[in-house]
């Protein structure tokens, strides 16, 4: 069975053509003429305006999801990244209590402030005794300290306390002594009134005494006997 075709269209390419290679042109000849080398152009140049506002919006709404703060007009994506990373802008400092494990005392007025406490401490061994200058220009301090008055945890350790200085409180610190006669005075309320609280102490608050125990509320599901009582007298009186 044979189907006739009467019309169809068939390409067998330019004589001499060759895959993958574009026929040269006479030297002055170009792809396209002027008009349409403007067209695109100008669509070109539309396309990329678009692309610049959709990268501001992106920008400026990662700074706004991330930081929680206000952010200038036109900023692009990447500067905004920057901007994400907070600023350390007063005394941050770690410790222990007595019984209650690593925590952040002053948080520095940053939301995160394990970041800027990983990027001065990191993840090393700590040292007992740790001065350190770092930043951008070396503008902050890190230090580590036992506790002047030598308090311990419960497993008997010396307390260290760590601390990290903005600009601000870190300029002319040249030493570890001068950073604790620098920040000791700013802490010592705190640590003393979170190092044992009564909530802290092993086995928490006192109990209340029998008087201030609120009476049970009676079930309202009495316990039934799974076998009557009459029944269970008679066996109990037959074999005990």
């Amino acid at each position: 069975m044979t189907n006739e075709i009467d019309d169809f269209l068939m390409h067998y390419g330019v004589k001499g053509m060759k895959w993958g290679r574009r026929k040269e042109r006479p030297e002055g000849e170009t792809r396209f003429t002027p008009e349409q080398k403007a067209k695109f152009k100008k669509a070109a140049v539309i396309i990329g305006t678009a692309a610049v506002v959709g990268a501001v919006a992106v920008g400026t709404a990662y700074v706004a999801k991330n930081s929680g703060s206000k952010v200038p007009q036109n900023i692009d994506k990447e500067s905004s990244e920057k901007l994400v990373k907070e600023t350390l802008d007063s005394l941050l400092h770690a410790t222990r209590a007595k019984n209650k494990g690593f925590s952040m005392y002053e948080k520095g007025g940053l939301k995160d402030p394990l970041i800027e406490y990983t990027e001065a401490f990191g993840y090393d061994t700590p040292e007992r005794h740790v001065f350190k200058r770092y930043g951008d220009n070396n503008e902050k301090v890190a230090a580590r300290f036992p506790d002047p008055l030598g308090r311990k945890d419960h497993a008997g350790r010396v307390i260290p306390h760590e601390v990290i200085l903005p600009e601000s409180l870190a300029k002319n610190v040249t030493n570890l002594d001068e950073a604790i006669a620098k920040v000791w005075p700013m802490i010592k309320d705190n640590v003393e009134a979170k190092y044992d609280p009564p909530e802290n102490r092993l086995g928490g608050l006192p109990k209340s005494t029998p008087s201030q125990a609120k009476p049970k509320a009676p079930s309202p599901y009495p316990m039934t006997p799974l076998i009557p009582t009459p029944i269970l007298d008679e066996i109990l009186r037959k074999n005990y």
